[in-house]
């Protein structure tokens, strides 16, 4: 009983001291304070990442590396995050056509339940993290996507750690749901931080209903944001196929903190 209560003073005190949204080291840094070689501290097991191109399905997540990588170009990579009682291969077999025909590395963490948790995002970034170390990645070039609760996660790393996302692109995003379950800092210290923010919504999405992605639209924009916003008559609560590839577009066409 002592060791336990013991143990997770530790586990409160590094969470509060190395993931504060105060933080502001390199990505280098946080790689060190993550330590991507642990799983949630749970055990000592090591990610076993080949630099394999394709499909790459592990305990931690989905990673999808194109046929043309490599290795000695830095690739432009999507942080993907899933939707409730979805599986990371699911959204990434979504986006796989668009990642091999534009050279996009993918990056599909799985989440410790059917969805995700408030303490995830460290598990989250230890995962791109892991990644970052086996594959040269463009550390100016990472997108963060998510679908319905994948979103408000999405729309939680991406700000917490704006740092290092060039952009956040929001489907079927539930601000109030992301606020209060997910704590989402709207503040940024700095605005030349800030990453450019897309949100897609489905105008008859029944699930999300469009008010809620209206209003995280327009509450990013009161916090000075860069905010696209796609509203699509007749989508529902899917994932638009024809709208990735305009995703892309719009995210090569600014540069990293421009």
């Amino acid at each position: 009983m002592k060791k336990n209560v013991i143990f997770n003073i530790f586990i409160f005190i590094s969470y509060f001291f190395l993931l504060s949204p105060l933080y502001s080291g390199s990505i280098e840094d946080l790689k060190k304070k993550l330590n991507v070689n642990k799983d949630e501290g749970k055990s000592s097991t090591e990610l076993k990442l080949d630099g394999n191109v394709g499909l790459t399905e592990i305990r931690e997540g989905v990673i999808y590396v194109p046929a043309n990588y490599d290795p000695k170009v830095p690739s432009k990579a999507i942080l993907l995050l899933k939707w409730y009682d979805g599986w990371p291969k699911q959204i990434t077999e979504i986006w796989m056509g668009h990642a091999e025909h534009r050279g996009y590395i993918l990056i599909a963490p799985g989440s410790s339940g059917r969805s995700w948790g408030r303490g995830e995002k460290s598990k989250i970034m230890r995962f791109l993290s892991a990644v970052m170390n086996s594959y040269n990645i463009d550390k100016k070039n990472i997108m963060v996507f998510g679908h319905s609760v994948g979103a408000q996660m999405a729309l939680k790393i991406g700000l917490k750690y704006q740092k290092y996302f060039k952009a956040i692109v929001l489907c079927a995003c539930n601000y109030d749901k992301a606020v209060r379950h997910f704590k989402t800092p709207l503040f940024s210290r700095n605005k030349n931080d800030q990453p450019r923010i897309y949100i897609i919504q489905g105008g008859s999405d029944k699930k999300t209903p469009p008010k809620y992605g209206r209003k995280t639209r327009d509450k990013l924009l009161q916090y000075d944001y860069d905010v696209t916003y796609k509203e699509i008559p007749g989508l529902g609560h899917v994932i638009p196929d024809s709208e990735l590839y305009p995703v892309i577009d719009w995210f090569e066409s600014f540069n990293y903190r421009e």
